[in-house]
Parts: structure tokens; sequence; C-alpha cells
């Protein structure tokens, strides 16, 4: 551990080292401070963190899917130092599978010719696939301070988002088999007999989810890769381009067991109504065959667990610079001074007569190019 704090410790002086030199300085004493729009949009890797639920199933997990983000807003320069804030409509996806591959139960068939104690067997769920997809939409603020050397930035920050709409959606698809004491075999594939291939159903209702307010934690690291500040040549325009991650401080669901836990199947699941073949309406009398799945997160307190919105992915960032005035006494011919000259309306007046003055020798030695005259005037500008 030690080895690796010395190895992180050399990284962060060395970039401050990189950010300290003179050429890193250089690059904005001629333009101090900007001003830009700015239009960040990412996609990447999303999920819904709940680890601990490990230790309820140990074969849970967090796959985790995709998720975006776009926006609008502002981003400060001025010298190193820059700093941003948006407006923002974030997508975040995730994706959960409870781990749990079969289940058991002691029954007793409905075959009547028999006599009670010989219909006992042992009926197995057989789960081939088990998991719930997450959906979660956001309408964001992120701040965001950072340090830029030359074309390389990094930046930290927070994140506060309200989630406007989120589902939690289970799929779970399985088979059953049945084994008798008396038989040496387990019965299986005999749809005639509730035992066949099945697809779980679910309440609708039971798949809306109020996700709680998100605060995270975010950073960004890049690169202008369209950009030319600090020489003649500059753009009114840059495009940025880093990888971004944030991961949000609370949990976004919060059940702490209100919701019913399921009996006697557990983990959300329990037995549908059974359908009356002749008339196709539900008798009152469950089937056991037939499962009804409930949502992980209500189906499962969360008291001690929580579910902590990740996202990871990579970033673009146009900024559109602002005319806003830079402060400057002198008449240039570089990118900014002539269309941010702050100076008294006297200097900016006389500037404006010097350069009409020079355009207009510059205009009588084409016209005139044997003018010694205008060709030494020329040599003084």
């Amino acid at each position: 551990m030690n080895h690796k704090l010395k190895k992180l410790s050399l990284l962060v002086l060395s970039s401050l080292l990189l950010l300290g030199s003179n050429d890193a300085w250089a690059q904005k004493r001629l333009y101090p401070e900007f001003h830009y729009l700015s239009l960040p949009i990412s996609f990447g890797y999303s999920s819904y963190l709940s680890p601990k639920y490990k230790d309820q199933v140990s074969t849970f997990k967090n796959p985790g899917k995709v998720g975006a983000t776009v926006g609008f807003g502002y981003e400060y320069r001025h010298r190193l130092f820059w700093m941003s804030m948006h407006l923002e409509g974030q997508l975040l996806t995730g994706r959960l599978r409870p781990g749990v591959n079969s289940l058991e139960y002691k029954m007793y068939d409905t075959d009547a010719q028999y006599p009670y104690e010989d219909r006992l067997n042992t009926y197995t769920y057989h789960i081939s696939d088990w998991h719930e997809d997450q959906l979660g939409i956001y309408g964001c603020f992120p701040l965001m301070f950072g340090i830029r050397a030359n074309a390389f930035y990094i930046g930290i920050g927070a994140k506060f988002g309200y989630n406007f709409y989120a589902t939690s959606t289970p799929t779970l698809k399985y088979s059953t088999s049945s084994l008798y004491d008396r038989y040496y075999e387990e019965f299986y594939d005999m749809p005639n007999h509730s035992l066949t291939g099945y697809e779980a159903t679910y309440d609708n209702s039971q798949t809306k989810f109020d996700f709680n307010f998100n605060v995270a934690a975010i950073a960004e690291i890049g690169y202008e890769v369209y950009h030319f500040e600090g020489s003649k040549t500059v753009l009114p325009w840059i495009l940025k381009l880093g990888l971004y991650a944030e991961y949000g401080i609370f949990s976004a669901y919060e059940n702490k067991g209100d919701e019913p836990i399921y009996t006697p199947v557990p983990y959300g699941l329990s037995f549908a109504p059974h359908v009356d073949p002749a008339t196709q309406t539900p008798t009152g009398v469950q089937d056991p065959s037939r499962l009804v799945v409930t949502p992980f997160y209500r189906a499962n307190s969360t008291d001690g667990v929580s579910i902590n919105p990740l996202y990871v992915g990579v970033k673009a960032t146009f900024l559109f610079e602002m005319p806003v005035p830079q402060k400057c006494h002198c008449l240039q011919k570089e990118r900014g001074a002539s269309w941010r000259n702050l100076a008294p309306k006297q200097t900016q007046n006389q500037n404006k007569k010097a350069k009409k003055s020079i355009k207009k020798q510059q205009k009588k030695q084409k016209e005139n190019p044997e003018n010694s005259n205008l060709r030494s005037s020329n040599a003084i500008e």
C-alpha cells in the first residue's frame, strides 16, 4: 500500500511541476481571461452499485449497462485555472442479477388417485435467466474546478441531480421438474403436469420507482484536440476530449422493509393465481408452477445497503468563445486586443487614427512604389 501511495505522490508532484513550468504560464500571459459557452456530451458505462447484497447472496452481481449525458453551460478561464457549470440531462441504466440458479420446495401434486403421502415431491425451479434492468433520467447541475497546462487539463467537482423518471424491470425465465421418493429419475418436460418452461410475470405498477436526489463526486482529465491558443493562429472555439467519472455519494433508493417480502418463495417471488382452463379466469387457488416476480429493491430491504449510481465514460466538450473584453491598454495585432480594448476613449481614438494613417500609407505605396518617402514611412512602421 505504501508503495502505491509513493507512486501516486510522485505522479501528483510531476503534474504540478508541469503545470508550473514557464511554458505553461507563458501561453496565458497575453490573454489571461476567457469566457465560453459550452456544449458537453458523453457516453459510457453506468450502474447502480449495491455490493452489500452479496452478504445475502454471494453470487449477486451488478454488471451495469450504458449511460449518456448532454448539457449546456458556461466555462471560465483565467491563466491556468478553469471553472465550468452546466445544466445537464443524464440517462443512467443498470442491471443486477440476483445470482440464484435454482430453488427447491416440497409440494403435493393434485393426482387424487394416489395416497396423499405418495404425492409428495421435490418441485424444482431451474432458473436460466434472472436479471433486472434499472433506468433513471435525471436533470443535473455539475460544478467543476480545474487546472490546465498547454492543451492538457484536469478537474474535479460535484454534481447535483434530480430524478424525473425511474424504473426497475425484472426478467425471469425458468423450467420446472419434480422428483418423487418412490422413483429413481426426475420428471421434466411434461407440460400436462406443469413440468415445462415458463417466464415469470410482474405487476407494471411495481416497476415504477422514485429514486432519491443524486449527489455525486465527479472528475475529468483530457486534452484539447482542436485549439491553438498562445499562437498567432487562434480559433474562436475549442474541442476538448477527456475521460470522465462520477460516483453517487448517497443511496439512490431506500426500502426499510415496508414492502412485502413474499413467501414461501424468496427474493420477491410469489405464486400466480390458478386459471380455470374452461373459463380462463382465476380461481383463487395458487399455481406454484407460475411465478410472479417483484422488483428486487422492493422485495428486499435496503437497510444497511447503499445503492450508489456510477458513471464512467468519454466526454467531448465544445467551447465557443464569448466576446468579453480583456484588460488591455495597448494596440495589438494579436488576437483579442483589437476588439477587447478597455483603454480610455482618448487612447482608443488615437489608435483608430493611427490605424487609418497606416492603411492610407500602405495604399499609396501600392499605387506609387517608387516614392521613397512612402517607403521610409513604412520602414518606420
